[in-house]
């Protein structure tokens, strides 16, 4: 792992790396400074974009990051924001979930957040900083945004194969950003993968793509899914040739068609026919099979597409659950609104959205056994309603084993009914968000929202997390 570490910060000496914070201020001691001009290929790659003028042209305009290297597989994701649907944290969530304690020290996964808006793009960073703050501070997470000038002015792009400008746009722009994010992780690690913002993980995933790429070394890429730019795995050393290619032809084509195309340029004889090339391909390009990734989202980054492409080579037997809380009986007090039910919500299958709250009404979820939690984190309100969170009439309780136990050993002794003991845990702060670590309380039998006053304003949660 040393010697990919010695290779990975591209900085020469302590100016660059001043000059690179300077203009990045949110960078939090992360490696922004690397896409400085201290290597000949950072400068060919920006000869490739002219319009980007100043010599910290690259760097992130956000960058979260532990600055980790040397690990075995850097793990890519591209992610944008689109019109109604995210699902750019359940992707995390699976992705780490699928790992286990081994492959988490030896990764790194790179959000990279593709929105030209620095405060949309804040936004998004913010979303998963609040849902996976343990994984950003132990480094195996990172954030990323680049800087609006990094993308040139798409009008003056010319139209290809009939698109229209909306998707020549789209297309042109997803090509950059996979450089941008290829660029940023060639140095990190050994291997790169790179999935899409809207997919599940195979159980240790990673296990079995190291495991796979150390079989033998005929291959130029792995390939661990059929669709799209998903589970697509490269040496680290090779990407700078996948970069400027990319680059070269990024107005022309989109990303998946240029990889083709980058083979067909390798390996593919004029003097051969069809059939000959595409076998040499397949030696390159060599396809995993079952695929480790499935598809899941249905709304495209392109406005107004919908995808329902799924992956037929993943198994579905294989197909984890969204739902990571532990089982338990859900209920509330409060109306609901439409379909959007807590039951939906508790197993990460859409929000929950109830109407005003009288004195005394609660959010419950008892748990069918006795469970002891390390973590409870919910996020309510979303970006169409931000005002429908939990409020400062709302407080987050806990009834423990020990208490339960007590209230009926004390009903048996009376021959009456007796209420069990809640205590306090937390409240949500300003922005409605709970983050509360429960796990001092030992055995939990249910945990509840308590809303201690009448309040109008409804309530959205759009997230429950509960680890144990």
């Amino acid at each position: 792992r040393d010697s990919h570490a010695n290779s990975a910060v591209l900085v020469r000496n302590e100016k660059d790396r001043d000059e690179a914070h300077a203009v990045n201020p949110d960078d939090d001691g992360g490696v922004a400074f690397q896409f400085q001009q201290g290597s000949q290929f950072v400068r060919d790659f920006i000869v490739g974009l002219e319009h980007i003028q100043t010599k910290a042209g690259l760097a992130p305009v956000i960058s979260k990051s532990k600055s980790r290297q040397g690990v075995s597989v850097v793990v890519g994701v591209p992610t944008v924001l689109r019109q109604t649907k995210s699902y750019i944290l359940d992707t995390l969530a699976s992705l780490f979930r699928s790992m286990n304690q081994k492959d988490r020290d030896d990764a790194l996964i790179v959000v990279f957040i593709g929105e030209t808006d620095v405060n949309r793009a804040k936004q998004v960073a913010s979303s998963i900083e609040e849902r996976f703050p343990d994984e950003l501070e132990s480094g195996l997470l990172e954030i990323i945004s680049p800087p609006p000038g990094f993308y040139f002015d798409f009008a003056k792009l010319e139209p290809t194969f009939d698109d229209k400008m909306e998707r020549m746009v789209w297309r042109t722009k997803q090509v950059l950003d996979y450089a941008y994010l290829m660029l940023y992780c060639r140095s990190r690690g050994q291997f790169y993968l790179q999935v899409e913002d809207d997919v599940i993980a195979m159980s240790n995933y990673i296990t079995h793509i190291r495991n796979r790429a150390f079989q033998d070394d005929k291959w130029t890429i792995l390939e661990f899914s059929t669709l799209g730019f998903i589970g697509k795995f490269f040496r680290s050393k090779d990407l700078s040739s996948f970069i400027h290619f990319f680059l070269m032809f990024a107005r022309f084509k989109p990303v998946d068609w240029l990889l083709d195309d980058y083979f067909y340029v390798r390996v593919c004889s004029p003097e051969k026919d069809v059939k000959h090339c595409s076998k040499m391909k397949k030696n390159y390009r060599v396809q995993y099979k079952p695929s480790l990734f499935q598809h899941m989202g249905r709304e495209s980054s392109l406005k107004g597409k919908i995808q329902k492409l799924q992956d037929k080579q993943f198994k579905t037997g294989l197909l984890p659950s969204l739902n990571y809380n532990p089982p338990a009986v859900v209920t509330t007090s409060l109306k609901t609104f439409q379909l959007y039910s807590l039951d939906k919500a508790y197993q990460q299958k859409d929000v929950f959205w109830g109407m005003k709250q009288n004195v005394n009404d609660s959010i419950e979820f008892h748990f069918t056994s006795p469970t002891k939690i390390k973590r409870l984190d919910m996020i309510s309100g979303n970006s169409d309603h931000p005002g429908d969170v939990l409020g400062d009439n709302a407080v987050i309780e806990v009834l423990t084993q020990a208490n339960h136990e007590l209230a009926d050993s004390k009903a048996k002794s009376s021959g009456r009914a007796m209420s069990p003991q809640y205590e306090f845990l937390c409240s949500p702060d300003a922005k409605g968000a709970v983050k509360c670590k429960p796990e001092s309380f030992g055995l939990l039998k249910s945990l509840r929202i308590r809303f201690t006053k009448e309040r109008e304003i409804w309530v959205l949660i759009s997230s429950i997390i509960i680890d144990v």
